[in-house]
Formats: C-alpha cells, sequence, structure tokens
C-alpha cells in the first residue's frame, strides 16, 4: 500500500511540477541543514492548489482547499458575524489550524522544487568539487621573499581570518554527511509515522465528510482537515523526494567534505610557516636594529651622544627580547588552539559514536583512552595564573613607552639637537650634529617599533589566555561528558573458559624469573650508581627496627600515664600520636623504597615499571593498615588516650593483621596487572580475579567486627542507646554489603567501574578514619583543659577554706570546714559540654563534606544518567518522573533535616552568644532561622520532582482549599508562632500567666508553646490562645517583682516594734533588693487583729517561694524573740435565753449511755 501511495503522489508531483501551477516564487531552505540551491522560476500564479493530489489521483469529489486568502476574508466575515460565541471560537481555531497547514504545505512545495533542483545540478556538483580537489597543490606554496613584514603581517591576518570560515565550512560538510546518514537511518520510521498520520487524516475527513455536516463551524472544521491532509500528502512527497536525492548523492556529499578538509590541510599548513617567516622577519628586524645600536653605542664620542647612542641600545635589545617572547608565544598558541580543535574534535566525535551505538565496550575503551590523554587543566589554570603578573609588566611597559613617545614626539627637535650640542665640545660640534640627527631618527623607529612589538606581544598574551581558558572549558566538558557514561559502560564481559589462557598467561608473566632478574637487576644497577642512598635508608630502617620494642614500651607507659585521672597535659598524648607514625612506618617504607628506586625512566622492562607503581601503591595501603593496627594496641592511643572499647580493639587489630598477611599480596598482585602495557586482558582476567577475592576478604572482615553476636560494636552500641541497635543494624549491613556488590559488579563486567568505586572509597575510610583521630584529639584536648580548669578551681576552694578555717581559729571560733574537707580529692574526669562537642563535631563535618567533594567531585556527573531512567516510562508521554528526580529529592529532604536540626545550634554556639542579645532573643533568631532553611528545603524539593514555579499556584490553591476546611486552626497557629517570635510578647524563659495558668516558657514551635509550671508540669498551649487572649507576662520588660507578706498581731502589741522587725527580717535576706527598698505598714484593724503588711522586691520570680518561706521564718522568730504575738481569729458565743425544760433535757443527754459530757457554757475556736 505504501509503495503504490509513493508511486502515485510521485507521478502526481511530477505531473504537478512540470505544468508549474503548484510552484512558488518563495524558496525556503529546508530544516535538516540542505545545501542552499538557487529557487525554482517563479509561477505566474502564487497560490496553492485548489485541489489535493490524493483527490485528483482517484478522481473523487471533494471540498475544495481553501487559499490563505479565502480563509483571511472567512476570518473577517466571522468577526462582524452575529453567531454564538463559543462556535465563532471554533471556526476560528479550525481556520487557524488550516492557515498553519497550508503554511506547511508551501513550505513542503519549496522543498520539493529545491531537491529537484539539487537532483539537476548534481552532476555538475558532483565534477566541480572533484576537479577541485584534484587541483589542490599536493605542497604547501612558497613565501613571497620579496614581500615586507607589513605586508606578511597582512596576508597572515587575512589567511587567519579565511582559515576560519574555511573550518567552519569543514564542520559545515561533516554535519551534512552525518545528518544524510542519520536521515536514511531514521527514514523508516520516519516515513511509517508520516503514513500513519496521513491516514487518520484522511479517516477523519472521510468521517467528516459522510456526516455531512453544515454550519459556520463544520466549514471550518472542514477546511481545517482539508488543509491537514494536504499538509501530511506533501511531507510524504517530500520524504521521497530527499531519500531519492540522499542516495544518488552519496559520494557528492564525501568529495564536497574531503574537497574541505584537504583545503583546510593545506591551509593550515601554510599558515604554519607564515607564522614562522613573520616571526623570523621580526626577530631579524630587531637584531638588526640592536646590532646598529650596539655597534653606535660603541664607537667613542662625547658623552652626551654616547649616552643618546646607549639609550638606543638598551631599547633596541629590549625590542629583541620582546620579539623573542613573541615568537614563543606565537607557537604555544598555535599548539593550544591545535590542542583546543582535537579536544572539540575528539568530543564531538566521542558523543556521536555514543549517540549512534550506545554504551558498548567498544565506546567504553575509546572514552578511557580519551580520558588518559586529556590535558591537565591544573597545569593550564597555574600558567593563566603566572601569566597575568608578566601581562601587567607588559603592559605597564607599553604605557611607559607610550607616555615616552608621546614625549618625543611633542618636544622640539631642533631643541633637543641643540641642548645635546651644548654638552659636546666646540671643535666637534660641526661633526656632532648629523649624527645626533640619526640617533634621534633611530629613538623615534625603535621606540615606535618596541611600542608596536609590545602591543602584539600584550595581545598573543590575551589570545593566549582566553585560548587556554576555552581549552579548559572544553577540557571539563569533555571530562563530565566521560564520566557521565563510562562508569554505566562495561569494561568487559562475564567470566568464561576462553578468560583461562589470558589468565594463564598473566600468571606465567607474573612469576616469570626472568622478570624478577630484571626487576633485581634493576635496583642492583642503580644501587651501584648510588650507594650510599641505599646505604643510609639500610641504616636509618635497621635503627627504626631495633628501637621498634623500645617504642612499644614507652607507648605503654604514655597510656599507662594517660590514664590517669589527675593527668591534664596533652603532651602524653602527642608522643604517643608519635609513637605509633613511627611504628607504623618502616615495612612501608621499605616497599616503597625499593619501588622507587627501581624505577628509572630508561628501564625498558614493563615488568620492572608495573613492579614499582604496584610496590608504591601497596606502600600506601600498608601505612594506613599499620596506623590502624598500631592505633589499636592494648594501652595505645585508641584505648589509653580516646577511651575506646577495649575488647573492638583487640578484634580490629586482629583482623587487620589477617588483611595485611592475606589481602595486601592479592592487592600487589592485582595492581601489577593493572598497570602493565603487555596485554589489557590480563587485567580483566586474572586481575578481576584477585579484585573479587579481596573484596571477599573485606567483606568478611566487615562481617566480622560488625555483625557477628560476639562483636563488641555491637554489644557496645545496643548498651550506649536504646535506639542504637536499630541504627546499627540499619547501616553495618550496607557496609559489609558494599565490597560484595564491587565484587558483583567486577563479576558481571563493569570492573572498571568497580575498581573507581574501590579506590573512592578507600580515600573516604581514610578520610573518616582521619576526621575520627582529629576529633578524639580534640575531644582529648578540651578534656585536658577542662580537667587543669577543674583542678585550679580546687585549689582554690581548698585555699580559701584554710584561710577561712585559719581565721576562725584565731578568733577562738570551731572552724566551718572539717578534716575531712582538707583532704586532697582526686579530680573527677569532666564531661564534655553539650555545645563544645556540637562545634566540633560540626566543624569535623563541614571538613568531610568538603573533602568529601574533591574525592567524589568527578564522578557526580554519571548521576546525570540516573535522570534519564523513568520510574514508570509510558511510550510517547514526556516529562515523566525519574529515578534522578527522585535521588534529589530526597536528599534535598535529608539535607534539610540535618540542617534545621544542626545549623540554627551552630549559629547559636558561634555568632549569637556573642551578641548583645538575651537568651529569648537568640532563640527567636534560631527558630526563625530553622523555619526559613525548612521553608528553602520544601521548595528545593519541589523543583526536584521536576515542577517549575507555574506549577506552585496548584500548591497554594490546594492550601488554600485545606485552610477553608480543616487546616485554618493549624495554620492559624503557625501564623501566631511567627508573630509570637517577631513581636516577642513572650520569650523562652519568661513567666507568664495566661487563664489559671501559670509557668516558664521552655518552648515555642511552630504550632504550640510548652510552658512548665512549679510542679514541673507541661502543658502545651496553642500559639493563637497567646495572641487573642489575655496575657499576663511577669518578665517581660523587667524580672523584678514584689512580695507581700500579711502578718496580723493581738491588740496591745507594739505596732512600731513590729513594723521595724519586719524591715530588718526582709533586709537580712540575701535575696530581698535594696532598692527598692522594703516597706512595712501598719494596714488596719482586723476582727481579731492588728493587720500589717511587709512589701519586698525579689530579683526574679524563680526565687518567690523560697524567699516568701524565709521571710515567714525569719518573722515568726523575731515576733517571738520580741514577745509580739500574732493573733489568730476567735469567736465568743454568749446565750441569751434557755428553754423552761433545759435542764431535764440536759440530764438526759448526759447520761452515761451517750459516753459524753453535755454541760456547755461556751465554745473558743
Amino acid at each position: 500500500m505504501r509503495t503504490d501511495f509513493l508511486r502515485r503522489y510521485s507521478l502526481a508531483a511530477c505531473l504537478s511540477l512540470a505544468i508549474g501551477s503548484f510552484s512558488t516564487p518563495l524558496f525556503a531552505q529546508s530544516t535538516d541543514n540542505i545545501p542552499p540551491s538557487p529557487p525554482p522560476t517563479a509561477s505566474p500564479k502564487n497560490a496553492v492548489p485548489t485541489e489535493s493530489v490524493v483527490k485528483a489521483e482517484e478522481g473523487q469529489d471533494s471540498a475544495k482547499l481553501l487559499t490563505a486568502e479565502e480563509i483571511q476574508q472567512r476570518l473577517s466575515t466571522l468577526e462582524s458575524a452575529s453567531i454564538d460565541e463559543v462556535d465563532k471560537r471554533k471556526a476560528t481555531e479550525f481556520y487557524q489550524k488550516a492557515l498553519s497547514s497550508l503554511s506547511v504545505i508551501e513550505q513542503k512545495q519549496n522543498d520539493l522544487a529545491h531537491f529537484e533542483n539539487l537532483k539537476a545540478s548534481y552532476e555538475q556538483d558532483l565534477k566541480n568539487n572533484k576537479e577541485g580537489l584534484a587541483n589542490l597543490p599536493s605542497e604547501v606554496p612558497g613565501i613571497d621573499d620579496g614581500k615586507t613584514l607589513t605586508e606578511l603581517e597582512d596576508e597572515l591576518a587575512r589567511r587567519e581570518q579565511a582559515f576560519v570560515d574555511l573550518r567552519s565550512e569543514l564542520e559545515k560538510a561533516n554535519t551534512l554527511l552525518k545528518n544524510r546518514t542519520d536521515w536514511l537511518a531514521n527514514y523508516p520510521k520516519k516515513l511509517a509515522d508520516t503514513q500513519l498520520e496521513f491516514d487518520r487524516a484522511k479517516q477523519e475527513s472521510e468521517k467528516f465528510s459522510a456526516a455531512e455536516k453544515t454550519g459556520v463551524v463544520a466549514d471550518a472544521e472542514r477546511a481545517s482537515l482539508k488543509a491537514s491532509e494536504e499538509a501530511l500528502a506533501k511531507t510524504l512527497l517530500v520524504i521521497e523526494k530527499r531519500r531519492q536525492y540522499y542516495l544518488m548523492s552519496g559520494d557528492l556529499a564525501q568529495v564536497r567534505r574531503d574537497y574541505r578538509a584537504k583545503q583546510v590541510s593545506l591551509d593550515e599548513k601554510y599558515l604554519a610557516t607564515l607564522r614562522e617567516v613573520v616571526n623570523q622577519q621580526r626577530l631579524a628586524d630587531a637584531n638588526q636594529q640592536a646590532s646598529a645600536a650596539a655597534s653606535a653605542a660603541a664607537v667613542q664620542r662625547p658623552e652626551a651622544i654616547a649616552k643618546l647612542a646607549t639609550a638606543n641600545a638598551a631599547l633596541a635589545k629590549d625590542q629583541a627580547a620582546i620579539v623573542s617572547k613573541i615568537s614563543a608565544l606565537d607557537k604555544e598558541l598555535t599548539a593550544t588552539k591545535s590542542q583546543l580543535l582535537k579536544v572539540a574534535d575528539d568530543k564531538k566525535l566521542s558523543e556521536e559514536r555514543v549517540k549512534a551505538a550506545g554504551l558498548t565496550e567498544a565506546s567504553g575503551q575509546q572514552l578511557r583512552q580519551q580520558q588518559e590523554l586529556l590535558p591537565d587543566n591544573r597545569g593550564i589554570a597555574r600558567e593563566i595564573a603566572l601569566r597575568e603578573t608578566e601581562k601587567s609588566d607588559a603592559v605597564y611597559t607599553q604605557y611607559k613607552l607610550l607616555d615616552q613617545r608621546n614625549e618625543i614626539e611633542d618636544a622640539d627637535l631642533e631643541a633637543r639637537v641643540a641642548g645635546i650640542l651644548e654638552l659636546v665640545p666646540a671643535d666637534q660640534r660641526a661633526t656632532a650634529e648629523q649624527e645626533i640627527r640619526s640617533l634621534l631618527d633611530s629613538e623615534r623607529k625603535i621606540l615606535d617599533s618596541t611600542f608596536d612589538n609590545y602591543g602584539k606581544y600584550v595581545k598573543n598574551l590575551n589570545d593566549l589566555t582566553a585560548a587556554q581558558e576555552e581549552l579548559i572549558r572544553t577540557t571539563n566538558e569533555y571530562r563530565e561528558f566521560i564520566a557521565e557514561h563510562i562508569l554505566w559502560i562495561r569494561s568487559c564481559s562475564w567470566p568464561r573458559l576462553a578468560d583461562l589462557e589470558p589468565a594463564a598467561g598473566a600468571l606465567a608473566w607474573s612469576l616469570d624469573p626472568a622478570n624478577w632478574q630484571a626487576a633485581l637487576t634493576a635496583f642492583w644497577a642503580r644501587t651501584g650508581k648510588s650507594p650510599l642512598v641505599v646505604s643510609i635508608f639500610a641504616l636509618v630502617l635497621l635503627v627504626s627496627l631495633y628501637y621498634h620494642r623500645r617504642l612499644r614500651v614507652r607507648l605503654r607507659e604514655l597510656g599507662e600515664q594517660a590514664a590517669k585521672r589527675t593527668t591534664s597535659e596533652f603532651l602524653p598524648t602527642f608522643k604517643a600520636l608519635c609513637i605509633t607514625l613511627l611504628l607504623a612506618l618502616p615495612w612501608p617504607a621499605l616497599l616503597a623504597f625499593v619501588g622507587w628506586w627501581i624505577d628509572s625512566p630508561l628501564n625498558e622492562s614493563e615488568f620492572v615499571r608495573a613492579l614499582s607503581a604496584s610496590l608504591l601503591f601497596t606502600a600506601l595501603c600498608l601505612l594506613r593498615l599499620e596506623v590502624v593496627r598500631h592505633m589499636c594496641r592494648s594501652g595505645g592511643l585508641a584505648d589509653a588516650h580516646f577511651g575506646w572499647s577495649q575488647a573492638g580493639l583487640g578484634q580490629v587489630r586482629r583482623h587487620v593483621r589477617l588483611l595485611i598477611w592475606v589481602g595486601l599480596p592479592l592487592v600487589f598482585w592485582l595492581t601489577g596487572l593493572e598497570l602493565q602495557n603487555v596485554e589489557k586482558l590480563w587485567s580483566s582476567t586474572l586481575g578481576r580475579a584477585c579484585y573479587v577475592a579481596v573484596m571477599l576478604i573485606v567483606a568478611i572482615t566487615c562481617y566480622r567486627i560488625l555483625l557477628s553476636h560476639r562483636s563488641p560494636f555491637r554489644q557496645l552500641w545496643a548498651s550506649h542507646s536504646e535506639k542504637g541497635i536499630s541504627l546499627y543494624t540499619f547501616w553495618t549491613p550496607m557496609v559489609t554489603a558494599l565490597p560484595l556488590l564491587l565484587a558483583l559488579l567486577a563479576v558481571v563486567g563493569y570492573y572498571y567501574t568497580a575498581q573507581q568505586l574501590t579506590l573512592r572509597l578507600l580515600q573516604t575510610a581514610v578520610l573518616v578514619f582521619s576526621l575520627i583521630v582529629i576529633g578524639g584529639l580534640t575531644r582529648r584536648w578540651i578534656l585536658l583543659n577542662r580537667r587543669r580548669l577543674a583542678r585550679e578551681l580546687a585549689k582554690q576552694k581548698r585555699a580559701a577554706a584554710l584561710a577561712a578555717a585559719e581565721a576562725a581559729a584565731a578568733g577562738g571560733e570551731t572552724p566551718a570546714i572539717t578534716s575531712a574537707e582538707l583532704v586532697e580529692d582526686s579530680v573527677d574526669l569532666v564531661a564534655l559540654g553539650e555545645q563544645t562537642i556540637k562545634l566540633v563535631v560540626t566543624i569535623l563535618m563541614f571538613i568531610g563534606l568538603a573533602s568529601a567533594w574533591f574525592i567524589w567531585g568527578e564522578m557526580l556527573p554519571a548521576l546525570a544518567r540516573v535522570d534519564q531512567w523513568e520510574i514508570f516510562p509510558q511510550e510517547g508521554v514526556e516529562d515523566l518522573l525519574t529515578w534522578g528526580q527522585l535521588l534529589k529529592f530526597f536528599l534535598v529532604v535529608i539535607i534539610t533535616f540535618v540542617a534545621a536540626r544542626n545549623v540554627p545550634a551552630l549559629l547559636e554556639f558561634a555568632v549569637l552568644q556573642y551578641l548583645p542579645m538575651d537568651s529569648g532573643s537568640r532563640y527567636a533568631v534560631t527558630s526563625i532561622c530553622r523555619y526559613v532553611l525548612v521553608a528553602i528545603g520544601m521548595v528545593m524539593a519541589y523543583t526536584s520532582l521536576g515542577f517549575d514555579g507555574t506549577s506552585i499556584q496548584w500548591l497554594v490553591a490546594a492550601m488554600g482549599v485545606g485552610l477553608g476546611f480543616g487546616l485554618q486552626e493549624i495554620f492559624a497557629n503557625f501564623v501566631s508562632g511567627i508573630i509570637l517570635l517577631f513581636e516577642r510578647p513572650i520569650r523562652v524563659g519568661d513567666i507568664v500567666t495566661l487563664g489559671e495558668k501559670t509557668g516558664a516558657v521552655s518552648r515555642i514551635r511552630m504550632r504550640a508553646t510548652t510552658l512548665v509550671d512549679m510542679e514541673r508540669k507541661e502543658y502545651i498551649v496553642p500559639n493563637k490562645d497567646f495572641v487573642t487572649e489575655r496575657l499576663l507576662n511577669w518578665t517581660l520588660s523587667d524580672q523584678t517583682i514584689r512580695i507581700e507578706i500579711l502578718v496580723g498581731v493581738a491588740y496591745g502589741s507594739d505596732t512600731e516594734l513590729a513594723c521595724r522587725l519586719l524591715r530588718e527580717a526582709a533586709a537580712e535576706h540575701p535575696h530581698i533588693l535594696k532598692e527598692p527598698e522594703p516597706l512595712a505598714t501598719f494596714f488596719g484593724f482586723g476582727d481579731s487583729a492588728l493587720s500589717l503588711r511587709l512589701f519586698a522586691f525579689i530579683s526574679n520570680l524563680e526565687k518567690r517561694l523560697q524567699t516568701t518561706h524565709d521571710l515567714h521564718t525569719a518573722i515568726d522568730k523575731k515576733f517571738k524573740e520580741a514577745g509580739l504575738e500574732i493573733a489568730f481569729p476567735q469567736t465568743d458565743l454568749h446565750i441569751r435565753s434557755l428553754p423552761p425544760d433545759w435542764h431535764q433535757q440536759s440530764s438526759q443527754h448526759s447520761q452515761p449511755a451517750n459516753g459524753r459530757a453535755a454541760e456547755s457554757t461556751g465554745s473558743k475556736t
């Protein structure tokens, strides 16, 4: 069906082109970078066809295809028509779609004509390009020796610009060739998709015609469907025409590309030759001027003239030097530009290969090779930084030369000549004037050329800096591209039986006696040349081994000294650290020295070079393990100084020894196989087997240390924290499974990826261990300082107590201090303050994060691939959620959580506590900081999922709906909390009364505030209550409060004495403020007592209860001593009349049966 369709439409297109009724005078270039061609001959009618080719071919009646003018006329009529607005809008939309389809039809018509012209001119274009390629010279043409330096420089500038244009044409030719190949590869899919769209459009059009709809909207929809069908038909014709041209013009595209490439090669060589000639000419002219000036300066002449000649010689010498620098910069600039072009071309080629072939082993091998060949950006950046000073000096010298030249130009030549002649003896002036004029003219010429050369020198410096910066940028982009893809590419296949042969070859090469004999020969050969170095190293090694036992004994002694609770010096800990490093150094130093000693640039043995590098790497690994092993000694640094668990340290020490004796030999063998260049298969066979074995040993070691039931770390973690065991069981399996995962990656073929991850994990482990040691040393230093301060404070207290005891004994009084208190007790260990620990941990955390960035920074681009993996892929649907977005979301949430918990505390500890702010203000700042961090984290988490800023309106709308229904109270409490933090009617630590509840404000959270009453009960009060209800803050502006004591004395007491005693009791209490003074008043006459009141002030509410108790006790004591009676309420009962039978009732109630006397004359209470 498709073939018949294309055949029929091709015939129709050819007929339409022959008639010329469908052609247009305008030409639009294709969007696929097709070379431009002259537009087709304009047809007499500038209109699109009135009937589609399909309908004309089938001979069926169909609706007319409207022109653009007709559609515009209908739109104008539609605007003024009085019809329903909905129908008007629908009709307008259909007509707009029809206009877009007509535009596509016009473009496709031009494309058809364009490809017809390309086909017609194909033979001539191919002939011209072949003749041009054949006529290109085989050798670079020579340089015209008769041209001056100025003409050569002008030609060089023109050629350089022409070379840039020629490179652009070559890039265009390469792009066209690549686009042609890509288009032909995608042709079947593009044709099938377009054919499917055409069939759908045709079915919709036929279905609409069968419905026989009428009306304005129906007419508009019919025009839209007709135009869309015609546009797709034209698109199918263009696809076929393009395919035909691409199939016939393959040789033309290749010849055109070869022609441009040959032109670029020849021009590049000619430019190199021309630059060399220009530089040589510049240097020759400068040397000639310098030689002439030097010769003139050497002639015996009067002092004034000799001075001028010497200045010209110095200036000419400076010019020769700067010209030489220009020549060197030209060569460096040319090399940099060539390197930049190579890196850019390699990058583009790699991108095209990966895009076309995918992530294959071949592309991975090519990327790894290119990664090794990339320029060193750090070295280039260092050169740019060093060149800045040189450029500044050159610019300064250029300005000096400019001022000097302007000064000469502004000066009067005759006056200068006359001034110099005055310094010449009279008998020589006649012959000296001409010489002076010649020297002044030479000065001006040399100065002009020197100034121009300095300008060229500064320009070359800027050009070189710009080229190197561009090289750095391109290299970084290429390195990021490689890092993004290389880790996801298999470096080798699964293990196969065929791998046994290269593995056997690797084993034979590793154990070959001839190779080891070559290594031994290299060692003795260099030893014979420098025996003193080997002798000194051997002597140092033997001395260190001799003192090895003494160092262990000394380490144990320092541990015993550090374990004493009275130790307050850090020096033993520092000595223990140094001894630990000395104990760990000898054997790694031996391996490193041997590896360095046998390495030589003149060494031709590949085995010796691999052995040297392997020994150096193994020495580094051994040094790290030895440091850990000696730190874990009994009485060593970790045991006696850091206080770590002895059982855990012993187990770590045993397993580290196992790694040294079993794992390191495999690492040594593995490294040698990786670094050799004899056979690459040795690395992926025997080397991979050694790697898997090492990872299994590491996994077993981690399991025994961390996960076994007898693990002391597991028991220690569980004993220190109730929740610790759950956290422990979360991360320890991950640490143990990590080596197994790396081994699995190596087995399935991602051996290079596993190696890179292993190296960075090893560096990360060293970083973490170093931070732990630094943290332990810092904690130890803080502890010893706190211990020393505690001892000094204890001594001061003891001295003060002894002085008080001596003073009391001299006065005949009994000492207030007992003899037991005079005994010097041992000072307890002082725990580190919580804020100090937070500061140390935070600083180490930032150091660790910064260092981890340098370790893992090169591998971060690889995570960009994760952002391309959709979680729920759906065909034809874009912008789906990816694993990378999900990973970013969780990462942002974790970072926000950690920052919200720690950054406010760090801010308060490091900054706020040193500012003139009270605790409530600091709490407000830290709370607002926490809210800001959470808000920023929420926005970043929201955007990390792929949402943009416009999508936030839906979130705001959802929040509005939530607020309207069930979240208004929560939102009101949140806003009230913000008001409390900014307006600060209450602060943390304030004593407030809200309703019937009184307590201290302990926390102000997002939703509620916590009050703690006198009974230590916590009340959770919504924030809105503090804003909407009446609130009493006892300590808002002044924490001073008044207490009132009520006292009643019996009638007849001395009230003046009682008031004086009240004032004395208040004055003697230490919590009563002197200002305002306590006040005692005779308040009034009560029913049973004379009422007195004592008013006194204390500094804060916390002392109120205790002060009130103390005052009551003191007042009672003073009143008893003064004989003042504290009155109490009493009631007198007076009986005015009794009933007549009162005596009989009284006798009845006084019978023994009821057991109590009934007679009573009154009661006193």
